[in-house]
């Protein structure tokens, strides 16, 4: 490694861990000492968010200037509009300045990357298609017909509304969402999810196809605290899917019951997927509520994954437990 790329790594290391930092000194202030207005909380969380973003998910497999310069763009935007946003509170012309209209247009292009750089393409173009649909409404036919708005409407609500980007679902994401995934993260940092795989171990390594039983139960136990489908197969999977393996199971079968299990983290409560979130906050009521409604669901979900593991055991009378000490 040439001198140059070992100080880009450090660069970046030190990027990443300041900013990370950061986020969740504020995240845990706010959550538990402090508040900020809405809008404050929602910016600054965006701020942190997108300031690591485009360096976690790189357009190429080496991170280029690029991505840096995105970084840049997405700490200016966020800096700008929280500078900003008090004196646009009372405004009620949606007309926007100069620089304002590059801020927005900015901020919308810079969702749309990370979005793509994230979850793919679909995501990204389907919002794409939306913002076009917003202006050429006066044009199209029946029921998809409406009047149309001006860009300087759609930046104005887009960009500087809190019922756009900074709209309630990432304001549910930097008050709730992001204080789960914290309490998960230092859970797993302090071996939790070692104690889990050992507790699902001990309770189901004797039985019948024991291996993928202990994959379905670390993964339930992992989703009480991690609403993260990949979260929840990075922590357990790396040793469950070796140790089906090993008990027989092809590498197919193995990958897809741990991704089955993991998947089901995400309505597992207390701790839920994203969504379950703003389901609460949509429809009105207290997240505990959802949690007790999810719970018997969840439940179902893993009992059915218990059964069809069964079966495949049955079937393949090769797939016995595994009695042996394991290390990871």
């Amino acid at each position: 490694m040439s001198p140059k790329t070992r100080f880009n790594e450090r660069l970046l290391s030190s990027f990443l861990m300041i900013a990370s930092i950061i986020g969740g000194l504020f995240h845990l202030y706010t959550g538990g000492i402090g508040t900020f207005s809405s809008m404050v909380q929602t910016v600054f969380h965006w701020l942190i968010m997108f300031s690591i973003v485009f360096l976690l998910y790189p357009k190429k497999r080496e991170r280029n200037l690029l991505d840096w310069v995105l970084t840049a763009s997405s700490l200016a935007v966020g800096i700008y509009i929280l500078m900003t946003w008090e004196s646009r509170v009372n405004r009620v012309s949606p007309i926007l300045s100069a620089l304002e209209i590059i801020v927005g247009v900015a901020l919308t292009l810079l969702v749309l990357e990370a979005s793509r750089r994230c979850t793919g393409n679909f995501l990204a173009i389907t919002a794409l298609v939306f913002l076009i649909y917003a202006k050429i409404g006066p044009y199209l036919p029946g029921i998809l017909r409406h009047k149309g708005y001006s860009w300087h409407r759609v930046l104005s609500t887009l960009s500087f509304a809190e019922t756009g980007i900074f709209g309630n679902a990432l304001n549910i994401s930097s008050t709730f969402v992001v204080l789960f995934v914290l309490f998960g993260a230092f859970l797993n940092a302090s071996n939790g999810g070692k104690l889990f795989i050992d507790i699902s171990y001990s309770l189901t390594g004797s039985s019948r196809g024991g291996p993928a039983k202990t994959a379905v139960l670390s993964s339930l136990l992992m989703g009480t605290i991690s609403g993260s489908p990949v979260a929840n197969v990075v922590t357990t999977g790396t040793f469950t899917i070796p140790l089906m393996k090993t008990a027989g199971y092809t590498s197919e079968e193995a990958c897809a019951i741990e991704a089955v299990a993991s998947t089901g983290g995400q309505m597992m409560p207390p701790v839920m997927g994203a969504a379950a979130f703003l389901v609460a906050e949509y429809i009105g009521i207290k997240y505990g509520e959802l949690c007790i409604a999810a719970f018997i669901p969840a439940m179902l979900y893993y009992l059915a994954i218990f059964v069809i593991i069964d079966f495949i055991s049955i079937k393949k009378v090769w797939l016995v437990s595994i009695e042996a000490n394991y290390r990871y």
